[in-house]
């Protein structure tokens, strides 16, 4: 366990055979994890959050961009970064895209971060860096490398106000969590700063408290940009009151699911990292934006994918304590870091488990039937029959070609992303598509059962061709995502 006691600036040790031995350590697992990344990115199979994303790019132009994100509730600059790919590019590019994001983050990390070198090594390789957050092409993938980037230059962040509030700005445009945790933090500022300035219109405050008030502007103009339009079809449900006892129950299960899935680990790990956070005077910096986080996926909106975001806040916040010296220096502060850091590289290891099951699914199954319904498509020429579309899923194949296949489909603007709006007047009634004799109707298998409904409505239909998929989560499933082709057999 004395490794451990590595965690310092690399300036203050001394030991030049030490440094080389770590270097090389850090030079190693970067290597590795581009070139794992670089294997698992051919086999993964797009979804369709991933296709959406890809199809508002390449659809879109700057002007309309940012309302049509109204519908999608999230930020826009994955999708600025996605434009000019997804106008010019095919569509496999964009998991090499979030893949190189991935590697970025991690480049960082390893290269910036105090963590021990034991610690720093297996960091990047857990399940959300690795794979959730690089392989799986979803903003997310943006929030590690700003986070990373945030922390590492955060002890002179006074020094240089206006690089700090930017690197807040971007953060709060990559996704609704990275929203919140960039409000939290400048909040933090904003306080910290009345605290350490008697004088507010003093020179040297003025100079720090400019760039947080320019930025409160932007990230409240990035809000009302994207207020909720009032046709909007996804998450309008509004704010749920969960009782106290179900929102604990969300509290430890997505701190939990976030971490290694696993009880045991859990309780200690939140009483070593609270603990050390807390002698560090760093617990502010996990509390108030994990504290925002968790209170979000109470109240409104929470999904599998978004417990990494909780894991990220805990690495940047043991991150930043590592840097402070303890409030008190004594013996419990050294068995505070040693515990907290043994207990994150255990947390870490369940996760690396869960990122070869995932990797190794991946690889060997579809993730997604999406992608081998699209070649049948095309190997076969049916692009030019009259195909109909069931179910947003079904957006899903639109990325492998030019624009929408679905001829049920017509969305303003003749665009070929799913339109989360009450406008979107796709026919999915399957006793109307089978009167209506579409040559092919595809039917999306999102939750086991759903092609029943098919199967018992499309009477003139028959199967044709099944392309299976599994969303693979940590050791499991989270949720097929197959993809039935019905063929009209006989006239109506």
């Amino acid at each position: 366990m004395a490794v451990l006691e590595e965690a310092r600036p690399a300036a203050s040790r001394t030991q030049p055979a030490g440094l080389l031995r770590s270097r090389v350590a850090i030079l190693a697992a970067f290597a590795l994890y581009a070139g794992l990344l670089a294997f698992v990115i051919p086999h993964h199979e797009a979804w369709f959050d991933e296709g959406q994303a890809w199809l508002i790019a390449r659809d879109s132009n700057l002007g309309n961009l940012f309302s049509r994100l109204a519908y999608e509730g999230q930020p826009g600059l994955w999708h600025l970064i996605l434009m000019v790919p997804a106008k010019t590019l095919p569509y496999s590019a964009i998991n090499w895209i979030s893949g190189a994001f991935g590697a970025l983050g991690v480049y960082v990390f390893l290269t910036r971060s105090p963590f021990p070198t034991p610690v720093k090594v297996l960091v990047p390789f857990t399940f959300f860096l690795f794979y959730q957050y690089a392989v799986v092409a979803r903003n997310y993938v943006l929030i590690p490398v700003v986070l990373f980037a945030i922390a590492a230059m955060y002890r002179r962040r006074t020094e240089h106000p206006v690089a700090f509030a930017a690197l807040l700005f971007v953060l709060a445009n990559t996704s609704t969590h990275g929203f919140l945790i960039a409000a939290s933090l400048a909040a933090i500022e904003g306080v910290e700063l009345l605290v350490r300035s008697k004088n507010l219109g003093s020179r040297p405050a003025r100079r720090e408290l400019l760039p947080l008030v320019v930025l409160g502007l932007g990230m409240a103009a990035v809000a009302f940009a994207l207020r909720p339009p009032a046709d909007r079809t996804f998450a309008v449900a509004g704010l749920h009151t969960p009782g106290i006892k179900e929102f604990f129950v969300v509290v430890f299960g997505m701190l939990n699911n976030s971490l290694a899935d696993n009880k045991l680990v859990l309780f200690p790990f939140l009483a070593a990292g609270l603990w050390f956070l807390r002698r560090r005077r760093a617990l502010h910096l996990f509390v108030v934006p994990a504290g925002a986080l968790l209170i979000f996926f109470a109240f409104v909106h929470r999904a599998a994918w978004h417990e990494g975001v909780l894991f990220l806040v805990w690495v940047f916040a043991f991150w930043l304590a590592l840097e402070k010296e303890p409030a008190e220096p004594a013996p419990s502060d050294r068995f505070s870091r040693l515990a907290a850091l043994s207990l994150l590289a255990v947390v870490c290891l369940f996760q690396i488990y869960w990122s070869f099951a995932t990797a190794k699914n991946d690889v060997n199954e579809p993730y997604s039937g999406s992608r081998d319904l699209a070649h049948y498509i095309k190997e076969n020429d049916l692009q030019d029959s009259t195909i109909f579309g069931v179910h947003w899923s079904s957006m899903a194949v639109n990325p492998y070609f030019e624009g929408n296949v679905y001829a049920n489909y017509d969305a303003p603007g003749d665009v070929s992303f799913w339109e989360w709006s009450d406008k979107n007047e796709m026919v999915e009634d399957y006793r109307t598509i089978d009167l209506l004799a579409p040559d092919f109707v595809v039917v999306p298998v999102k939750v086991p059962g759903m092609e029943d409904p098919a199967n018992a409505q499309l009477k003139h239909y028959e199967q044709r061709a099944v392309f299976g998929g599994n969303m693979y989560w940590k050791t499991g499933v989270l949720e097929p995502d197959l993809y039935i082709l019905f063929e009209r057999k006989d006239s109506p």
